[in-house]
Protein backbone atom coordinates (compact mmCIF):
# COMPACT_ATOMS: atom_id res chain seq x y z
CA UNK A 1 0.00 0.00 0.00
CA UNK A 2 1.19 3.47 -0.83
CA UNK A 3 1.91 5.81 2.07
CA UNK A 4 0.62 9.37 2.08
CA UNK A 5 4.19 10.67 2.22
CA UNK A 6 5.02 8.76 -0.98
CA UNK A 7 2.08 10.37 -2.78
CA UNK A 8 3.05 13.84 -1.56
CA UNK A 9 6.67 13.29 -2.64
CA UNK A 10 5.56 12.23 -6.12
CA UNK A 11 3.28 15.22 -6.48
CA UNK A 12 6.12 17.53 -5.48
CA UNK A 13 8.45 15.77 -7.90
CA UNK A 14 5.97 16.49 -10.68
CA UNK A 15 5.62 20.12 -9.58
CA UNK A 16 2.07 19.57 -8.33
CA UNK A 17 2.44 21.10 -4.85
CA UNK A 18 -1.03 22.65 -5.09
CA UNK A 19 -2.53 19.23 -5.72
CA UNK A 20 -0.56 17.80 -2.76
CA UNK A 21 -1.86 20.61 -0.54
CA UNK A 22 -5.45 19.97 -1.65
CA UNK A 23 -5.01 16.25 -1.06
CA UNK A 24 -3.78 16.86 2.49
CA UNK A 25 -6.64 19.27 3.21
CA UNK A 26 -9.10 16.62 1.98
CA UNK A 27 -7.42 13.91 4.06
CA UNK A 28 -7.68 16.19 7.10
CA UNK A 29 -11.47 15.94 6.93
CA UNK A 30 -11.14 12.24 7.75
CA UNK A 31 -8.43 12.49 10.42
CA UNK A 32 -9.84 11.02 13.60
CA UNK A 33 -6.88 10.30 15.85
CA UNK A 34 -3.55 11.77 16.84
CA UNK A 35 -1.57 9.57 14.44
CA UNK A 36 -3.57 10.94 11.51
CA UNK A 37 -3.03 14.53 12.67
CA UNK A 38 0.68 13.88 13.18
CA UNK A 39 0.98 12.38 9.70
CA UNK A 40 -0.76 15.41 8.21
CA UNK A 41 1.59 17.71 10.14
CA UNK A 42 4.63 15.86 8.82
CA UNK A 43 3.36 16.04 5.26
CA UNK A 44 2.49 19.73 5.49
CA UNK A 45 6.05 20.31 6.71
CA UNK A 46 7.29 18.44 3.68
CA UNK A 47 5.39 21.02 1.60
CA UNK A 48 6.96 23.84 3.68
CA UNK A 49 3.52 24.76 5.02
CA UNK A 50 4.68 25.42 8.57
CA UNK A 51 1.46 27.08 9.72
CA UNK A 52 -0.64 24.13 8.55
CA UNK A 53 1.86 21.65 10.01
CA UNK A 54 1.72 23.41 13.37
CA UNK A 55 -2.07 23.29 13.32
CA UNK A 56 -2.08 19.52 12.87
CA UNK A 57 0.64 18.87 15.42
CA UNK A 58 -1.40 20.94 17.90
CA UNK A 59 -4.46 18.83 17.07
CA UNK A 60 -2.42 15.68 17.58
CA UNK A 61 -1.29 16.92 21.00
CA UNK A 62 -4.85 17.81 21.98
CA UNK A 63 -6.19 14.30 21.32
CA UNK A 64 -3.15 12.12 22.02
CA UNK A 65 -3.74 9.47 24.67
CA UNK A 66 -0.23 7.98 24.65
CA UNK A 67 2.10 9.77 27.06
CA UNK A 68 5.31 8.80 25.25
CA UNK A 69 3.99 9.88 21.86
CA UNK A 70 2.67 13.06 23.44
CA UNK A 71 6.18 13.88 24.66
CA UNK A 72 7.57 13.52 21.13
CA UNK A 73 4.69 15.44 19.57
CA UNK A 74 5.45 18.33 21.91
CA UNK A 75 9.14 18.12 20.92
CA UNK A 76 8.07 18.47 17.29
CA UNK A 77 6.06 21.56 18.22
CA UNK A 78 9.03 23.00 20.11
CA UNK A 79 11.10 22.77 16.93
CA UNK A 80 8.33 24.30 14.83
CA UNK A 81 7.75 27.15 17.24
CA UNK A 82 11.46 27.94 17.46
CA UNK A 83 11.78 27.89 13.66
CA UNK A 84 8.79 30.20 13.33
CA UNK A 85 10.14 32.43 16.13
CA UNK A 86 7.17 31.81 18.41
CA UNK A 87 9.44 31.51 21.41
CA UNK A 88 6.75 31.88 24.06
CA UNK A 89 4.91 28.79 22.77
CA UNK A 90 8.19 26.86 22.50
CA UNK A 91 9.00 27.69 26.13
CA UNK A 92 5.62 26.40 27.29
CA UNK A 93 6.21 23.02 25.69
CA UNK A 94 9.82 22.88 26.89
CA UNK A 95 8.67 23.39 30.47
CA UNK A 96 5.94 20.76 30.15
CA UNK A 97 8.32 18.20 28.68
CA UNK A 98 11.08 18.95 31.21
CA UNK A 99 8.67 17.94 33.98
CA UNK A 100 8.23 14.57 32.31
CA UNK A 101 11.73 13.76 31.11
CA UNK A 102 14.84 15.83 30.66
CA UNK A 103 16.92 15.31 27.55
CA UNK A 104 19.92 16.91 25.83
CA UNK A 105 17.57 18.05 23.08
CA UNK A 106 15.33 19.92 25.54
CA UNK A 107 18.35 21.42 27.26
CA UNK A 108 19.65 22.58 23.88
CA UNK A 109 16.33 24.26 23.05
CA UNK A 110 16.13 25.80 26.51
CA UNK A 111 19.68 27.19 26.19
CA UNK A 112 18.90 28.44 22.69
CA UNK A 113 15.88 30.37 23.92
CA UNK A 114 17.80 31.74 26.89
CA UNK A 115 20.56 33.04 24.62
CA UNK A 116 23.20 30.54 25.73
CA UNK A 117 25.40 28.52 23.43
CA UNK A 118 24.27 24.90 22.91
Amino acid sequence: MCELRDVVEKLILFKAEDTAFKLLKTMAKFANNYKHHEDLGINFLFLNKVEEATKYFELAVSVCDNSEDLYYLRNSLIKLYIESKNFSKAKIYIEINKKIKSSPELQYYSNLLNGKNG
